[in-house]
């Protein structure tokens, strides 16, 4: 890190490149001003980051923190800063972006698609002239146009694709691997794609320029960039005589993102890029583009106010003018007509400009009886008469003939089979539904057959996955869901029935076997022999549950009872002993020969016993 300076300024403070980025910018004023940590320099021109993870996002190129304390370091102005980013690009489509939590809010979100969040370079630029350039962070650009080549985004040493800024970043160096990034190979581009780029970048520098505009100002109403091109983009469709589905078709985008556009949504900015691009138009073009005033007064105004009126004339939006009765649904101007609805009567219908209605063609309806040509043989007219009679659907006749479903209709209707056909036809639905009905019945019976001998509950899932279906395959035969439900819940209500008595059975044996057990025993024990866990027996057998630790807790009384017992009868028998040796008694002495702790003269009735061979006025040590 550099000596500490007294005066407010940097000790070296050049001034910016033309076309210079804001992340190479103050990559280089580290690396002149000695600093080996970016991370010295940018905390202090950014007092309120407290991490130095914060330093990427220098990558997005925007104004951050209001400049922080750039201009005072640097001696520079916010104008000549903002040039040194993409915020005269952006604040041409959409209001400033607002980064003031710039902890938890990125400019990316609103650069996707525009900054390239790696880098490229060109060697040979970085040669002749050591700074990086503006135009090479935006992601449609790939080619120098100087040097006609690729723009690098690995390096050379390591590999590593490269960043713009970074913690341990060096100007000029990779952030890897450190190779000098002018030393990088240069690979040359075709001609096309410089043409193509040369057009495409010349656009984007006149994009970058904060001097110029792509939409005047209205001066009745506070500005907003996205809505005042929107309009320039509906004048431009209005001209081209497009619908909005159309041109958003030939724009290659969906008709909500053209929509977004037009009526001044936020959007993602590439849009208006590929927008601009599908109609070949230039954005210098589309800046000199003036909105006549005309125009901005029909938009006020309803579209189509003289077609809003509905056919009906019954119908109060039949009177003119309709106003808001009556509202547009779609517009097709390459086919000049317009489809509306009516908000009275709900009926749909269709107009040209001209105002005259159209209709669908439709063909005069016929009756049984009525005369038609007959343009069959008569023996596919037979073939058709026997195929009807046995019930055969339309389609299926329309099918083994060769002809439409229409044709066949028009047939019954002349030959007057029309009733007769559509009887043998619903006798044929109806045996075909029984007869389904008999075959689904006998599958769910031999589905149910082994699943009923299992010790188990059962699930109607389970039949449901075993026929190969799910659980709507049989809403359209009520009666034999309900069968699958009720066995179901008989076979259910059984086993549980039977688990439960077998479950209560071990326990009473459990319970009983208690009174020969010498030990404690623990309630998970108990359960464990019913086959059940602790929690299981709790929830799903609380009386027993009440019952086995009422057990358990006489068990454990009747345990300490004995064992009390056992330890007097030690006590008695030790003092027998030492009486015998003629040892003096005492309470430690006699503990100790009976093999117990000193702390088991605690225990009232061991006191006790211990007071029946040793008298109340002897020495207690």
């Amino acid at each position: 890190m550099p000596e500490d300076w007294f005066l407010e300024l940097l000790p070296l403070r050049p001034g910016p490149y033309p076309g210079e980025c804001l992340s190479g910018y103050l990559l280089r004023l580290a690396e002149l001003n000695g600093y080996t940590i970016l991370w010295d320099m940018v905390g202090d021109l950014f007092p309120m980051w407290k991490a130095p993870q914060q330093i990427g996002m220098l990558k997005w190129e925007y104004p951050l923190e209001n400049w922080g304390r750039i201009p005072l370091r640097t001696g520079l102005s916010c104008a000549e800063l903002t040039r040194l980013t993409v915020a005269s690009w952006v604040e041409k489509f959409r209001t400033p972006i607002d980064i003031t939590r710039s902890n938890y809010m990125s400019p990316g979100h609103a650069l996707h698609g525009i900054l390239n969040p790696n880098s490229r370079i060109c060697s040979l630029c970085l040669q002749s002239q050591p700074y990086l350039r503006l135009i090479w962070r935006l992601l449609p650009v790939t080619v120098c146009l100087e040097h006609g080549c690729f723009l690098e985004e690995k390096c050379s040493g390591c590999g590593a694709v490269l960043i713009p800024v970074g913690q341990d970043h060096r100007h000029l160096r990779c952030p890897a691997c450190g190779t000098d990034l002018r030393s990088l190979p240069a690979v040359m581009a075709p001609q096309d794609m410089l043409n193509s780029q040369r057009r495409r970048q010349g656009e984007f520098q006149f994009l970058l320029d904060p001097e110029t505009i792509l939409a005047k100002a209205d001066e009745d109403s506070a500005y907003d960039p996205a809505h005042a091109l929107g309009l320039k983009f509906r004048y431009i469709r209005h001209l081209a005589k497009a619908s909005t589905k159309a041109m958003a078709k030939k724009a290659n985008l969906s008709t909500t993102a053209l929509e977004s556009i037009e009526q001044g949504d936020r959007t993602a900015l590439p849009h208006y890029l590929t927008y601009l691009e599908s109609i070949h138009m230039s954005w210098k073009e589309f800046a000199m583009l003036e909105i006549p005033g005309e125009f901005l007064r029909e938009l006020q105004s309803p579209r189509h106010l003289s077609l809003r009126v509905c056919p009906d004339p019954k119908c109060p939006g039949s009177e003119m003018p309709s106003g808001s009765r009556v509202f547009m649904l779609l517009d097709t101007p390459e086919q000049h007509f317009a489809r509306f609805r009516c908000k009275m009567c709900g009926k749909r219908f269709t107009r040209s400009y001209d105002g005259s209605l159209r209709t669908k063609p439709r063909h005069p309806s016929l009756h049984t009886g009525d005369k038609h040509i007959l343009m069959k043989s008569q023996t596919e007219i037979a073939s058709l008469i026997e195929m009807g009679l046995r019930g055969e659907c339309n389609r299926k006749i329309a099918r083994n003939m060769g002809w439409g479903e229409k044709t066949v209709r028009i047939y019954w209707i002349v030959l007057g089979l029309e009733a007769q056909v559509h009887q043998a036809q619903a006798k044929r639905r109806a045996d075909r539904k029984l007869e389904q009905h008999g075959r689904l019945g006998a599958q769910i019976q031999a589905i149910l057959e082994p699943l009923l001998q299992e010790k188990r509950c059962l699930t109607v899932q389970e039949v449901y996955q075993a026929m190969g279906s799910n659980c709507f395959y049989l809403q359209g035969h009520p009666d034999q869901k309900q069968y699958l439900r009720q066995v179901i819940l008989q076979h259910n209500i059984c086993f549980k029935q039977q688990r439960d008595d077998a479950v209560s059975a071990q326990i009473a044996r459990s319970i009983a076997s208690l009174a020969s057990i010498d030990r404690v025993v623990s309630v998970d024990e108990i359960t464990g022999q019913a086959g059940l866990s602790y929690t299981q027996f709790r929830k799903n057998y609380p009386a027993l549950h009440l019952e086995v630790h009422r057990a358990i807790r006489e068990h454990r009384i009747r345990i300490k009872e004995l064992h009390l017992k056992s330890q007097i009868r030690q006590v008695d028998e030790a003092a027998s002993r030492l009486v015998e040796k003629g040892v003096r008694l005492n309470y430690q002495a006699i503990l100790r020969e009976a093999g117990l702790s000193r702390y088991a003269y605690h225990s009232t009735p061991i006191r006790d016993a211990l007071a029946r061979w040793i008298s109340n006025l002897a020495p207690r040590d």
